[in-house]
């Protein structure tokens, strides 16, 4: 276990991940539905989350408006190099015996949701791995922050029946988001509830983070 375990994690980085954590079914009971690993594989034992970083130097010259592209393209490309890890990593532990299922950075829905895909339900949501791992931690928003590259990130991760080694979530005051709201007062679209928080038990720990309002709200804006 300990050497596969940290043989995935050499290959994440070896890719371009640039932190890498591990969940288990147990880290993750208790969870929301997009928290259940054996929805997209019955046999499920762990998964493996990692944070891959956008290029921040676009990202003043897309808000000022002075260069839409450059940013976009990044993340266009950040995003398929996060899903081409997941699928690189499934492909590997399930040629060694450990059938695995690549997720998706982004952009993949449950069909079974309420709304249907219009729900944005993700299949797995890579954010409550990445907390409940260490990966990162919530800020104010609910999006996932580390240290080094705050919230620019993509996230991903792999689903698999191999028996991982689970890592420990962040310490709270390794949070460097001290509740400022400055995201909440540049959302143009009122996403953020300015009042209401939730909280979400992993396994024992919890997470919180602001209420949102409905996902679309966000796309349209």
């Amino acid at each position: 276990m300990e050497e596969l375990t940290q043989h995935v994690k050499d290959l994440i980085k070896c890719l371009g991940g640039v932190a890498v954590g591990l969940a288990t079914t147990k880290t993750l009971e208790g969870g929301p539905p997009s928290s259940d690993l054996t929805y997209v594989l019955p046999e499920a034992k762990s998964a493996i989350v990692f944070a891959v970083p956008l290029d921040q130097g676009f990202i003043e010259p897309f808000l000022k408006k002075e260069d839409h592209h450059s940013h976009a393209s990044n993340n266009v490309r950040t995003n398929t190099l996060a899903s081409g890890i997941a699928f690189e990593v499934a492909n590997f532990l399930t040629q060694i015996g450990h059938l695995s299922v690549p997720q998706a950075a982004n952009f993949v829905y449950r069909a079974d949701a309420q709304h249907g895909p219009y729900s944005e339900k993700p299949p797995i949501a890579h954010r409550y791995l990445a907390v409940r791992s260490g990966v990162g931690s919530f800020g104010f928003s609910g999006n996932v922050i580390t240290k080094q590259h705050g919230a620019s990130i993509i996230l991903g991760s792999v689903v698999t029946r191999a028996d991982l080694i689970p890592t420990d979530p962040l310490l709270s005051e390794e949070n460097y988001c001290d509740g400022c709201r400055l995201c909440q007062a540049v959302c143009a679209s009122g996403y953020m509830s300015q009042d209401e928080k939730i909280t979400i038990t992993l396994g024992g720990v919890d997470f919180s983070h602001c209420k949102k309002r409905y996902h679309l709200r966000c796309d349209y804006i």
